[in-house]
Formats: C-alpha cells, sequence, structure tokens
C-alpha cells in the first residue's frame, strides 16, 4: 500500500520517515524556551547557588522584638457547630434587648 519511506503512526496517521529524522535533529532556540535566557544553560548557574550565600553572610543579622500574629477582635465562627452558631444569634439578640431596656430605666439590672 505505502512505500518503506512511510511509517504509521498514532493510528491512521502517516508521517515520513525523513520527517522524523529531522525532528530528532532538531535544536531547540531561545524563543521555544521563553523562560531562560540561554537554552543551554543549567540550574547551577543561579545565585542561589553560591553566589548570594556569601553576600548574606558578611552582613549582620537584624534582631528586633518578635512580632505576634494579626487577631482580630471578633474571630469568625465559620466552622463552628450550627446549632451552637443559630442559638448564639438568638442569645445576642436578647442582650441587646436587656441593655436597652436598662437604658431606658425599664430594668435595673442587664
Amino acid at each position: 500500500m505505502f512505500s518503506a519511506e512511510y511509517i504509521v503512526t498514532r493510528g491512521y496517521r502517516y508521517t515520513l520517515l525523513a520527517d522524523i529524522a529531522a525532528a530528532a535533529k532538531h535544536q531547540p532556540t531561545i524563543h521555544e524556551y521563553p523562560h531562560r535566557k540561554h537554552p543551554t544553560s543549567s540550574t547551577n548557574s543561579h545565585r542561589q547557588n553560591g553566589q548570594i550565600k556569601e553576600l548574606v553572610s558578611a552582613q549582620p543579622v537584624e534582631e528586633g522584638p518578635q512580632e505576634r500574629p494579626k487577631t482580630h477582635r471578633y474571630p469568625s465562627l465559620n466552622g463552628t457547630d450550627p446549632k451552637f452558631r443559630r442559638n448564639h444569634r438568638h442569645a445576642l439578640h436578647g442582650t441587646m434587648k436587656a441593655l436597652k431596656e436598662v437604658k431606658d430605666g425599664k430594668r435595673d439590672a442587664a
């Protein structure tokens, strides 16, 4: 059906053997690796692997007071028991109602 120059690849596709040989010899260009400056550069040429260590060790370490993590006044109740959250909502409403009555003089203590 076909001459020896063609080979079957991926089912019913037919590819010329000369094209496969040319693709094997292909060297990638810089445009095919946009994240690299040079296609042949290796990871040993980066600053983290030796050059930056000398700079860091020569500088004195500035130590100040340890900072505590930021906290908010009212932490989120997400993840708590849903039954507790429902009851808490109604309890807050009752507390506000009692404080309002104390303010208006209808109650002597909250």
